[in-house]
């Protein structure tokens, strides 16, 4: 049986076909995209800059936002279409290391990352999948909401985003491009913006939403090292009457929670029957895999199912686009041979990623223990390609690792089997 379309679609920050009505699409809201101030450094490091700006994130009007391209990105670079902040492109805040061709990559093509070539989808030749990052939700929303939702003018529009490029800054933090004052004074200089426009006086800014794109677990307090990064968090009495839109944080009343966004970016209601339709002629085994990487808290999961190979499938994952590795010693090595190395592991890890969610499709049930949240990406990619995730709830936190805290509430999951933890 066909998954349904909704389970299918709630899983998907995509653009739209171009026959829907934008009032259908963006639940009647008419939104304006607030042009928040520039970080000073950034927009400094701009005028000095030669570099041409695809899309700059701080700016609403940017006619590019009207027309997102799905052409194939050049191969083994870094794709096009980069967003930027203060007009600099993320190849130009983040250093010249490993998260210049993972990160940067990443948030490519607004927001979708490097396209994916699956080589068991060639009938699937023309639909668009990509290697999407799973923090990517800002770059998407605002996208998606400047396309198909945004007001002429900010006195006709009745919600508002805040697009603070939180992801960004903290890279940049990360790697001293900003000290604790600028940081300081750049939010204090947002903060003063806002309270300064009548769209946020109105209402005290109810009526606003700030994208978290990272979880809402990263920013509890202060004291945590991205609330330290970006000097943001999610208690900041400023933000107290504002809406948050996040991955799965810890719950709060003014949280919206919303899915991992997934490989498949659809265009139209075609392209998601073509999908459908694929995954509904697929065959599939009735085994159960697990493809995680090698962390620590996972190993009594990983050793369970491979002692288990007479239903468990165990398939090693690399880490992915956009996570850290060991960059190596840039002050020793060739920079040529760097650049290379540098090029080929971002597109080994994408080649992999492809690999993993071509395997989804083939598997009844993928065991997806919780990450950073209670799902992780695999598990909305389980979803999209017809399988059935396998979840885990706090008392299989022995076998399955991970944050106790951060497994599914009782309101969200029910579970069974509890005495695996045995």
């Amino acid at each position: 049986r066909r998954p349904p379309r909704m389970l299918l679609l709630l899983a998907l920050l995509s653009p739209a076909s171009a026959e829907a009505d934008a009032g259908d699409l963006c639940g009647g809201f008419s939104i304006w995209i607030h042009d928040l101030p520039k970080p000073s450094r950034f927009f400094q490091a701009y005028q000095e800059s030669s570099s041409r700006v695809e899309w700059d994130v701080a700016s609403p009007l940017d006619s590019d936002l009207h027309a997102p391209e799905f052409q194939e990105p050049p191969q083994h670079e870094v794709p096009p279409k980069v967003p930027a902040i203060a007009g600099l492109p993320c190849d130009e805040i983040v250093e010249k290391t490993w998260y210049q061709y993972t990160f940067c990559a990443a948030v490519s093509h607004l927001g979708m990352g490097p396209a994916l070539e699956v080589p068991a989808w060639e009938s699937l030749e023309g639909l668009p999948f990509y290697d999407t990052y799973s923090f990517s939700l800002d770059w998407l929303l605002l996208r998606y909401a400047r396309n198909l939702c945004h007001a002429d003018r900010e006195e006709e529009a009745d919600l508002f985003l805040v697009s603070l490029p939180l992801p960004l800054i903290q890279k940049a933090a990360a790697e001293h491009r900003f000290d604790t004052d600028e940081l300081t004074s750049y939010m204090a200089g947002v903060k003063h913006f806002l309270h300064s426009s009548a769209a946020w006086r109105r209402h005290e800014g109810r009526d606003h939403v700030l994208i978290v794109s990272k979880t809402t677990n990263d920013y509890k307090d202060g004291h945590q090292v991205a609330s330290r990064q970006t000097q943001f968090h999610n208690g900041d009495p400023f933000w107290a009457k504002t809406t948050f839109l996040s991955i799965e944080g810890p719950y709060h009343a003014r949280l919206v929670n919303v899915p991992y966004p997934t490989f498949f970016h659809p265009r139209s209601d075609a392209d998601v029957e073509r999908w459908l339709d694929f995954v509904a002629n697929t065959p599939r085994n009735g085994r159960v895999v697990l493809s995680v990487g090698e962390r620590r808290q996972r190993r009594p999961l990983i050793n369970a199912c491979k002692s288990a190979e007479d239903v468990c499938d165990y398939e090693p994952l690399l880490r992915p686009l956009g996570a850290p590795v060991d960059d190596g010693d840039a002050a020793t090595e060739d920079p040529e041979a760097r650049l290379a190395r540098l090029k080929e592991q971002a597109a080994t890890y994408t080649e992999q990623y492809a690999s993993t969610i071509s395997m989804y499709t083939k598997y009844t049930f993928a065991m997806q223990p919780g990450g950073d949240t209670p799902t992780r990406r695999g598990f909305f990619d389980t979803l999209i390609c017809g399988g059935i995730p396998v979840i885990f709830g706090p008392l299989h936190s022995r076998v399955a690792g991970g944050f106790v805290e951060r497994y599914y509430h009782p309101s969200y999951a029910r579970f069974f089997g509890y005495d695996v933890q045995n």
